[in-house]
């Protein structure tokens, strides 16, 4: 049987079209008909016949005449390779593994024996698979992700790069594990798991947990359906169904955070003790987040809608449910005013419990302008003195846009008449900037021009209700 040449054979033979017989291998056997055209065998042996070479393919393995092997790949006895797989260089496939269907792997992969896997695997480098470990269908393991013996992967599950699935660990679908985790215990389905979350062997987490970056869940540990661990809590006791553990608390050996109660981030609940169904620990509650960055950082946020924060802490101000962006350019933005289409006035710039300017500025100086409907219409700035509206625009020092068909090319700013010209004015030179509620435009309408006065004839947006946001 006449094999076709890889795929690898191929990339590597480009800009030689004056052979006439290719020999990717150098094995004086060409491509065209050589048995193994990745592997060198000169010999060409072909015990069983199957038209695959013995130097490439181990005479009782079973490997579909569709299958494109790398170079120096192996796959060895007993294994079996279903149709439309892709073999990257130097992958070794011991005895007795079942590589399903349409599987894409990569180079210096090692599959080791009795391994079963489903239909469509994708695997980046230098992945290792152990003894019996048995995957569904559609994983993904991405580069030095490492999968130990006895394994259990449900489909569509993802790890990604330095991943550990240490010695039988049962992971069911749909789970996620991010850069650096090391899981060893028990992970249910449509589990998320940060970067650097270690599952400790004999640990039990449950359908639906999300374990943040740096969560530790140890061996005595019980996590059930739903809930979740914040940025550096450990789990030695049981967390009941959507029980929250705060950043950086710890669940000590036989305590228990029951049905939707919550661990403060920060504290130790002793062993023996309990957080009561719906309640807190400390009883009289857990200091709100700060800000609507604090709650992304520690793993907490739900999409875009309202969450209590309480900027100055407990025992100042009252928290306050603020509207929280947890997308728009990388999320973790506390509004801090908005105006309804004719409203405008920079005097008012305040919500609730908080203010864009002076009160609780913004912890860096970042700022986001955008309509209550347009999120991909929108612009950031930097200035480094929040403590009024007229200083943070003197003070500015970086400006980006998306979704404008002009950019601002200069962070020289112009302050007169209560409005802000992002990015410059006429009367500076010929700096184009953004500006809000002024003649270039109706109220509430980022205008995009050449002067402050009049003749805004670059662009102007209505943006309707006019949302601010800080960072």
């Amino acid at each position: 049987m006449i094999r076709r040449l890889s795929t690898l054979a191929l990339l590597a033979l480009a800009g030689t079209a004056h052979a006439v017989d290719p020999d990717a291998d150098g094995d004086s056997v060409a491509d065209g008909v050589d048995n193994c055209p990745a592997t060198s065998n000169s010999s060409q042996v072909d015990t069983d016949g199957d038209g695959w070479g013995d130097a490439c393919v181990d005479p009782t393995a079973t490997v579909d005449s569709s299958v494109i092997l790398g170079l120096n790949t192996y796959v060895g006895a007993r294994a079996s390779i279903g149709s439309g797989c892709t073999l990257g260089d130097g992958t070794v496939v011991f005895r007795g593994a079942s590589i399903g269907a349409n599987a894409d792997i990569g180079a210096d992969n090692v599959i080791a024996r009795s391994v079963t896997v489903g239909d469509d695997l994708v695997t980046l480098d230098s992945v290792t698979i152990g003894y019996a470990a048995v995957l569904g269908h559609d994983v993904t393991l991405n580069t030095f992700a490492t999968v130990g013996n006895l394994v259990q992967v449900g489909d569509f599950t993802t790890l990604d790069t330095n991943a550990v699935l240490a010695r039988s660990v049962v992971v069911a679908d749909s789970a996620s594990a991010g850069v650096g985790s090391l899981i060893a215990g028990i992970v249910g389905p449509e589990t998320d798991i940060g970067a650097d979350v270690r599952v400790e062997a004999g640990a039990r987490v449950r359908k639906g947990t999300n374990l943040v970056t740096g969560a530790r869940i140890e061996a005595t540990a019980r996590v059930g359906r739903g809930a979740q661990i914040a940025s550096g809590g450990v789990v030695h006791g049981t967390v009941r169904a959507y029980g929250i553990v705060g950043e950086s608390a710890t669940v000590s050996v036989d305590s228990v955070v029951l049905r939707r109660g919550e661990l403060c981030g920060g504290t130790v609940l002793p062993s023996f003790e309990s957080v009561s169904s719906g309640g807190t620990y400390p009883v009289q509650g857990c200091a709100p987040p700060t800000s609507c960055q604090a709650i992304l950082d520690a793993g907490l946020d739900s999409g875009n809608h309202l969450y209590s924060i309480d900027p100055d802490g407990l025992g100042g101000a009252a928290a306050y449910n603020a509207f929280c962006d947890m997308t728009t350019a990388g999320g973790g933005w506390t509004r801090c005013y908005e105006a309804t289409s004719g409203s405008f006035s920079h005097s008012t710039w305040a919500l609730p419990g908080n203010t864009c300017f002076g009160g609780s500025p913004a912890s860096n100086g970042e700022m986001m302008w955008r309509g209550a409907d347009t999120d991909s219409t929108f612009i950031q700035a930097h200035a480094t003195n929040s403590s009024s509206y007229g200083n943070w625009c003197g003070s500015m020092d970086a400006i980006s846009q998306q979704g404008l068909a002009r950019n601002v090319g200069t962070t020289v700013n112009y302050w007169t008449g209560g409005v802000c010209y992002l990015g410059g004015n006429n009367d500076s030179g010929s700096n184009t900037f953004y500006s809000w509620n002024h003649s270039c435009g109706g109220s509430n309408t980022l205008s995009i021009g050449v002067t402050h006065g009049s003749g805004c004839d670059y662009e102007d947006y209505a943006l309707g209700d006019l949302w601010v946001f800080y960072r």
